[in-house]
């Protein structure tokens, strides 16, 4: 009934997904050819009213989206981009986040955070997390430069097995009635995953 990012778990357990839109349509067909039903009208305004607010990303200002929201416009740029997405829990409150990675990076791969666009490493493998982080931060700075990534070092760096190596605050792209523009959004993103690198780390 609501989004999901993946049915990987439907599949392998042998079923097929029965969504939201198609039982829509079904209850929608009931409405037109058997007598009313009170309970059924019901549900179909619930289902109704959910994909309308899973759709409003499409007609709210980006200020005014929900949860909801970021899940329809999350589905949707996962038909353009090869990611995946869901719910992040931490201790600011959490984040509904989209991630994916570059068929041209080696290093690092790509997180929305919302409104905010950060690249991001794994750094378990390493002995030397920091220097690993420092030497993958200064070569994405450097193609940010070449390749006019518009990307910042962040504000605080911190030291872990996920580690934020730049960030973009303004990746979303807006009509000029400061609605989203999806299109420009896609094409926008779309940069960050086919830019190539200009040095790899085993060149280093």
């Amino acid at each position: 009934i609501i989004e999901q990012s993946n049915h990987q778990a439907i599949h392998k357990a042998g079923y097929q997904p029965f969504t939201r839109n198609r039982m829509i349509k079904i209850l929608e067909s009931h409405r037109r050819n058997l007598p009313m039903n009170t309970i059924l009208d019901d549900y179909l305004h619930h289902l109704k009213r959910l994909d309308d607010d899973i759709n409003s990303y499409q007609t709210l200002p980006i200020a005014k989206w929900t949860a909801f929201s970021w899940q329809g416009f999350y589905r949707d740029l996962q038909k353009r981009l090869d990611g995946k997405w869901g719910y992040v829990s931490n201790p600011n409150g959490g984040f509904w986040g989209f991630w994916w990675k570059g068929n041209e990076q080696q290093h690092h791969y790509w997180q929305l955070e919302e409104t905010v666009l950060r690249a991001k490493i794994e750094a378990k493998e390493y002995p030397d997390v920091k220097a690993y982080r420092d030497m993958c931060m200064s070569l994405l700075m450097k193609d940010s430069s070449e390749c006019d990534l518009n990307l910042k070092r962040p504000k605080r760096i911190s030291t872990g097995k996920n580690m934020t190596i730049a960030y973009r605050e303004n990746y979303l792209q807006l009509q000029e009635n400061g609605l989203l523009d999806f299109e420009k959004t896609v094409f926008e993103l779309e940069r960050y995953g086919q830019y190539k690198q200009s040095v790899k780390l085993e060149e280093v």
